[in-house]
């Protein structure tokens, strides 16, 4: 039986699995203003709990499951993710569930493992399109006599892709941070001990991604980034900073079925002092193999960490 602030793994030990991390808040200099948000993530699940829903009050966001449902914000429901939609759409034959696993390392020599992830993914089969996925980051046994889930990320694409509605929950540093739709606008949220600040997703700038959403828009443009030199331009949503910044993502190299893009701060000052985050995928298979980079995971000391996250998929079944 596992003790401590996560939840105890009733499962074999995973093996590597897919995700992309990414999001990060640390209180760092104007010089060095890092605040590296990138979750790629691929995963969801049709069997994970339901999302609760997130209430609005003069700014500031709680969840009805943190206050006992007693804080007395007002019970204006910003997004829900409901169990017996996600029920209707898992029993549908025309749904592709995949799984995912990752292991992040402190290095490319993989010496260290720092934790690993399990990523569920729900796919329209039809169209190819992601529907809703979620995320389980789980520690490393050397951590204690058994592993346990320290953090999750879930995630809907039913409104698309490009802006993802989700919440990163971090179990114990009580720390939440996401995005929302609220009436036709998205609101990016974060804080901890159930106090969350909001501000709205500014939809006017171009090539605007949050979530998840910029690794799909990567798939569907593997080969044109492939053919190119030329950097695209995105905007990149920061719901750790309430904000979005621009970036420059281009091809580093191509060998093979292998390419690998960067993506940094379209700005050279801050790209000087901000790492940049490189990405390998396997133009064939259409796949996440590595990710180089910030994580949105933190050290022990509280502290921002690059890591070196490899992918592999597990299966995929036919709903």
């Amino acid at each position: 039986f596992c003790t401590g602030t996560g939840r105890p793994v009733g499962l074999p030990p995973p093996t590597p699995l897919h995700t992309v991390a990414n999001i990060m808040r640390e209180n760092l200099t104007i010089f060095t203003l890092v605040l590296f948000s990138i979750q790629e993530v691929t995963g969801s699940s049709s069997t994970s709990s339901r999302l609760r829903s997130i209430y609005e009050y003069s700014g500031r966001i709680a969840t009805d499951e943190d206050d006992g449902g007693n804080s007395g914000f007002s019970q204006k429901p910003i997004t829900t993710f409901d169990e017996s939609t996600k029920s209707t759409i898992s029993n549908q034959p025309t749904v592709i569930k995949e799984s995912f696993y990752g292991t992040a390392y402190r290095s490319e020599k993989k010496s260290e493992v720092l934790y690993t992830e399990k990523h569920s993914v729900l796919f329209d089969a039809l169209s190819g399109k992601p529907i809703e996925s979620f995320v389980e980051y789980i520690s490393p046994p050397q951590q204690g006599p058994c592993q346990e889930i320290f953090a999750n990320m879930k995630s809907d694409f039913t409104r698309g892709y490009n802006i993802s509605e989700y919440m990163f929950h971090h179990i114990p540093l009580k720390w939440k941070e996401g995005v929302q739709y609220d009436q036709g606008r998205y609101v990016m949220f974060q804080g901890e001990n159930n106090i969350l600040e909001t501000k709205e997703l500014p939809l006017d700038k171009s090539a605007l991604f949050a979530g998840q959403g910029y690794h799909y828009h990567i798939l569907e443009k593997l080969d044109e980034l492939a053919k190119s030199t030329k950097p695209q331009m995105i905007h990149l949503a920061f719901p750790a900073h309430l904000t979005a910044y621009p970036f420059a993502l281009k091809r580093e190299w191509k060998r093979g079925d292998l390419l690998k893009l960067s993506m940094s701060f379209d700005s050279w000052f801050i790209s000087y002092f901000a790492p940049k985050i490189y990405l390998t995928y396997d133009i064939r298979r259409r796949r996440l193999v590595s990710f180089t980079g910030p994580s949105h995971v933190y050290d022990d000391k509280g502290k921002l960490q690059n890591v070196h996250v490899t992918y592999k998929q597990s299966h995929a079944t036919l709903g």
